[in-house]
Parts: C-alpha cells; structure tokens; sequence
C-alpha cells in the first residue's frame, strides 16, 4: 500500500508556517536599520522559527522595514559559553504590542564565559631570568 506524504489544504487551515515554531520566551533587543527613523528597543520573545521571530514590543515596527535583533540564546557551549543570536530580517506583521520578523541572516556570538572554567593542570612558578645572571 502506498501512502501519500502531501498534506489536504485543509490540514493547513489557519496555519501559514512552513517551518515549526518553538515557543521560546526569553529578553530582545532590536533596532530598525534605517537612516530616517531612529528606533530601538526591548521586548520578550514568543516564539521562534529557523526563519522568523515573534516577539513582543514595546513600539509599533512599520512593516517592510529592516530590523536588526539580538537575543540571549538560552543554552551554552560545553555548558559554560553564553552565546547570543544576532538576527537581521524584515518587518512582516506588526500589531499592538507585538511584531513578527522573518529572518534573512543571523550569526552566534559568544557573551564570555558565565561560570569559571578551574583547570586541574599543575603550575609551577615561572623562574626569574634576573636571578639566575646574579
């Protein structure tokens, strides 16, 4: 028996996503790339997808405009190295109190280390090069 993979427009009704999102709820900070405008502020996420972000904001965003994001990313490398996700994308829907972005470009980038890292390598005191010319 052969079984079809195609999903009915019907499965779709009231969802227009095609990438999953995950309700991610943590502090943004965003800033419109404009030479006209100036604005910028802070917000809470709502969720996340591989190409977009809905968050909630303290400003309306006018749609179709570009938009620069940045994120304390909730997990770390090796579970020490904070990371943060820096996302530029466009404007696609803005209401009151929220705005939703879809992303054209992102990158990581280390925060610095959040706990210290103790290493079990013995030291040994460096000579004085001045005592052993006496």
């Amino acid at each position: 028996m052969i079984y079809s993979m195609k999903r009915t427009r019907s499965e779709f009704v009231g969802e227009r996503r095609r990438k999953r999102r995950f309700p991610i709820q943590v502090a943004i900070e965003y800033k419109l790339l404009s030479n006209r405008l100036s604005l910028h502020g802070m917000g809470t996420t709502i969720d996340f997808s591989s190409t977009g972000i809905a968050f909630a904001t303290e400003n309306s965003l006018p749609v179709g405009r570009q938009v620069e994001m940045s994120v304390d990313w909730p997990a770390k490398i090796d579970g020490h190295c904070a990371l943060r996700l820096v996302a530029f994308g466009r404007v696609v829907r803005s209401e009151s109190g929220r705005a939703a972005v879809l992303i054209y470009g992102h990158e990581f980038k280390t925060r610095g280390s959040v706990e210290r890292i103790s290493f079990s390598i013995p030291l040994r005191p460096l000579e004085d090069p001045l005592e052993n010319s006496r």
